[in-house]
């Protein structure tokens, strides 16, 4: 089955603005919108459609796409391999939605609208490994069917007993088992914000299988609008009486005092804590943690990494900082930690909490034992 470089080309008939796109590329290509400007929008191998897809898989009029009103429609014309929305192949004329996978044969794109289209014309300039099935890979992640959290723990270090778990997602996706390979491919298509929204919900669902009341971290992308989490948390809180729940956002994301005021607020009429996460890895601004101090502050493993072997000055620094924290209430976690030493010397500097791989490795919540906690 050969593929090559996709072609548009425009169709008279009823000519319209190019408020829709369809987002996606073959191959190796990279990842382009191709404008929908005139309907019917025909899809198919021959020259002078809408869009020309030059592939054997691909009937010369595949597909088209309509207009009706201000709805966008997609309709079958009798191709061979078929055409899909969402996974489910076509019976009849059936609406679409901005986001939706189409599938026509084995091309894949997403109709995005003007507006999502152009928010992103930077990743015009990058390239996405744009092999067979990697869109309807991650659409498969944001829909809940190829992802799942791994639990890490934290520990108190006084004493070092169980403290909470970092809900970490990972997939069954061959090359996308990681949280940076999943997002980097969600987030040239666009989608790194609901791909972090079915990570959360699928770790806040399966945290009930935890040992115990356990206090679980949760992730949120920064890309992602802050009162869109708030909304899903409080959609879910009520399943989750027997799970607390702290939210951990990026530093980037820290970037109006104003609105994460208001943020955490908002978490602390849910129950739901706030953690500023990997402090020390960009441009931290202490500023920012006491105009809004979260609850946790989780430093950066690039700070904590053999703290015990580093110079008197860098432990006098890392002290400090600590020190300033604790005088905001706000309670400090190393993150990173790979051996008794650096735990014992972070502990020596004040940190209240630690996870690494030196106190368990990520594993799903079944594999967790009231036995770990006790």
């Amino acid at each position: 089955m050969q593929s090559a470089a996709l072609v548009c080309t425009s169709s008279a008939t009823e000519q319209a603005p190019a408020q829709w796109y369809l987002s996606g590329c073959i191959a190796s290509a990279e990842l382009t919108d191709f404008p929908v400007n005139t309907f019917p929008f025909v899809i198919g191998r021959q020259s002078g459609a809408g869009l020309t897809i030059p592939s054997r898989s691909i009937s010369k009029r595949h597909a088209e796409l309509l207009l009706a009103g201000d709805a966008v429609l997609v309709r079958d014309l009798g191709s061979t391999n078929g055409t899909y929305v969402n996974g489910r192949r076509l019976a009849g004329v059936t609406p679409l939605g901005d986001g939706d996978l189409l599938r026509f044969a084995e091309a894949e794109f997403r109709l995005c609208s003007a507006r999502s289209a152009g928010e992103y014309d930077a990743r015009h300039t990058e390239t996405i490994d744009c092999r067979l099935g990697i869109i309807s890979q991650i659409d498969a992640l944001i829909r809940g069917q190829s992802v799942f959290p791994c639990y890490q723990p934290i520990v108190n270090l006084a004493d070092r007993s169980q403290f909470a778990f970092e809900a970490l997602a990972r997939s069954d996706v061959p090359d996308l088992w990681y949280p940076g390979e999943m997002f980097a491919a969600a987030s040239r298509l666009n989608l790194a914000s609901p791909l972090s929204a079915a990570c959360r919900r699928s770790a806040m669902t399966h945290a009930r299988r935890l040992p115990g009341r356990p206090t679980v971290f949760v992730n949120m992308h920064p890309s992602e609008p802050l009162f869109a989490v708030v909304q899903q948390l409080r959609e879910n809180r009520p399943h989750l009486q027997d799970v607390s729940i702290v939210l951990e956002v990026h530093e980037a994301a820290v970037t109006d005092p104003v609105a994460m005021r208001r943020f955490k607020n908002e978490l602390a009429e849910l129950g739901v804590g706030l953690a500023y996460d990997d402090f020390g890895a960009g441009q931290s601004r202490l500023l920012d943690i006491v105009r809004v101090p979260p609850d946790y502050l989780k430093f950066d493993i690039e700070f904590v990494r053999d703290m015990e072997k580093t110079t008197p000055a860098h432990r006098a620094m890392v002290k400090a900082l600590v020190g300033i924290v604790h005088d905001l209430d706000i309670k400090t976690l190393a993150e990173g930690i790979e051996t008794a030493e650096t735990a014992e010397a972070c502990r020596d500097l004040g940190f209240d909490f630690a996870q690494g791989y030196h106190f368990g490795r990520p594993r799903p919540a079944d594999c967790w034992s009231p036995e770990f906690l006790e």
